[in-house]
């Protein structure tokens, strides 16, 4: 089984740099006033930025008791807010109100949420991709990249190795058919998926105080 770093799938780092915190994790002026606007208690604004965030940053939305004390500093910092306690984020992570704000957040950055039903046509896909590749790492990340493109919400990378997984077995199983297509694919496969720039799915670009997403640079490195 794949991990994560064999992929592009987007993850956070364990101490993200003053300019990545700067680059991805200040918030615009349109983001606060989007924010304050979902809430007027100051600790919840800030929680529901760090989602907006996240989102943005990594196309899915991870445990906040997971993410780097560092980046809702900053983030917290930014909306000169109070220090949160860690016992408030955990609350907030298992709280019918967080499911809630993440509904408002997909809304606002126009992206779908990934529903069971999605899976087929992301298994169809697989299944093509897996004709051609060799290796389970690069039919992921075509997937990942035709779910950015399609403005949906990343599901678990474990989903998307089940489906990878599923479409290459499928395909061996049909034995010489496609052993002239993977030999070609190797003479023309691009870099390694370990070296490819780590994704940032998307971003918002504020207009007359609405969002207005877009997946920008959304392969480009973030640093």
């Amino acid at each position: 089984m794949s991990t994560v770093h064999e992929t592009i799938y987007p993850v956070l780092p364990a101490e993200p740099g003053a300019a990545e915190l700067k680059a991805a994790f200040t918030p615009s002026a349109a983001e606060i006033r989007f924010v304050r606007r979902q809430s007027r208690q100051e600790a919840t604004a800030v929680l529901i930025m760090v989602q907006l965030k996240l989102l943005q940053r990594l196309g899915y939305f991870p445990m906040l008791s997971d993410v780097p004390p560092v980046i809702i500093d900053h983030i917290r910092t930014a909306m000169r807010a109070r220090a949160l306690p860690r016992t408030a984020i955990a609350r907030y992570d298992i709280s019918g109100t967080r499911i809630r704000h993440q509904k408002l957040l997909r809304a606002w950055l126009d992206i779908r949420p990934f529903e069971a039903d999605e899976k087929a046509w992301l298994a169809d896909l697989a299944s093509e991709e897996a004709r051609t590749k060799v290796e389970l790492p690069d039919i992921i990340n075509v997937l990942i990249e035709e779910l950015v493109r399609r403005r949906y919400e990343l599901p678990p990378l474990s989903t998307l190795q089940r489906i990878a997984t599923q479409a290459r077995a499928e395909d061996c199983a049909c034995g010489s058919r496609s052993s002239w297509r993977r030999q070609s694919s190797l003479a023309s496969a691009s870099l390694p998926s370990a070296i490819r720039a780590m994704p940032r799915p998307f971003s918002v670009s504020p207009s007359d105080g609405k969002a207005a997403s877009t997946v920008s640079n959304a392969w480009i490195a973030s640093s």
